[in-house]
């Protein structure tokens, strides 16, 4: 999501939070398969690096072991609620996963990179950087168990392995 108008760009990995975002600051109703998830290098190759390099850039990160249970619940609510062909433990070690690490939107060169464990006090540094007087909602949420319950040791290693740049760049640890 881009605002000319407040010059900024929202990078949106999915199952961070971004709906709710989208929400409050473009009033964007949310939708199945309705969200912006360009990377931070399609924002430049669209926009320019002019346009990227003076707007403020931000966007959310979420726990990978959580973020991971979150898009296999959320799939299985997009199918009717009916569950997925495979088991979350299945699905983990499938080729299926295609999930994509959280680093190809969130960059180095973002201006502020929040956490969806700390969502509501991240977005007030948003709201007072943009000037806005807006309310975060909270949309499109799957409803599970914590993610711990969905791990052994080896599911928790294959993640690890998977997601090992995101989980070292924004200090995850599994269980936090």
């Amino acid at each position: 999501m881009i605002s000319h108008e407040l010059k900024c760009i929202f990078l949106h990995p999915n199952k961070c939070g971004g709906k709710s975002i989208e929400k409050a600051i473009w009033n964007k109703e949310p939708q199945s398969n309705s969200a912006d998830h360009r990377y931070a290098d399609q924002y430049i190759q669209t926009f320019g690096q002019d346009i990227w390099d003076s707007y403020y850039k931000f966007g959310f990160s979420r726990n990978p072991w959580d973020r991971l249970v979150s898009v296999y619940h959320g799939r299985k609510q997009l199918i009717k609620k009916k569950a997925l062909p495979v088991t979350f433990e299945a699905w983990i070690k499938s080729e299926d996963l295609k999930v994509h690490p959280q680093r190809l939107w969130l960059t180095d060169d973002l201006d502020f990179i929040g956490r969806f464990e700390n969502y509501n006090e991240d977005f007030e540094i948003v709201k007072n950087k943009l000037k806005l007087n807006v309310e975060l909602p909270h949309v499109n949420a799957s409803k599970h168990k914590h993610y711990t319950k969905y791990y052994d040791g080896k599911t928790k290693e294959i993640v690890y392995n998977l997601f090992k740049d995101d989980i070292i760049a924004f200090r995850y640890e599994f269980g936090e």
